[in-house]
């Protein structure tokens, strides 16, 4: 007989086989040592979770410059958006990359890494941007 059960009714049991319906264990004819990959779902709400904690992360940091006049409204409204969602996209990410280690620590740096990686790039072309323009307004002649 072999260890691998499909069904209940092969399930060995004292005095015969399981009568359907009772719960018995299943068990797997092979095990794998990949790990699962989060299905869309999954992803999605841990999208919305980071662009979430992105959007009020960004959004208090905007408040404050907003309020010592370093910049709009428009541009804080702009800023705030744009953050939450980078922050979106890195934690969705994060959450892929991470699912891909078994442990504690091995998912923990690589949410860590992905995430700073990817808020790295997201925000690199937005600082280069605005140094420019503020190089720009000091220095009018272009001098």
């Amino acid at each position: 007989m072999s260890s691998h059960y499909e069904y209940a009714g092969q399930y060995p049991v004292q005095g015969g086989l399981a009568q359907p319906g009772t719960p018995v264990p299943y068990y797997h004819s092979h095990s794998t040592s990949y790990a699962s990959v989060p299905n869309a779902g999954a992803l999605w709400e841990a999208g919305k979770f980071g662009a979430v904690v992105g959007l009020c992360g960004a959004g208090a940091v905007n408040l404050h410059r907003l309020q010592a006049d370093e910049l709009s409204r428009r541009e804080a409204t702009i800023d705030t958006l744009r953050t939450g969602v980078a922050a979106g996209v890195a934690t969705a990410a994060a959450t892929l990359v991470a699912s891909q280690f078994r442990g504690s620590v091995l998912p923990l740096l690589a949410t860590l890494a992905t995430g700073t990686a990817l808020m790295y790039a997201f925000t690199a072309r937005g600082q280069a941007a605005g140094e420019q323009a503020n190089g720009d307004a000091a220095n009018p002649n272009g001098q």
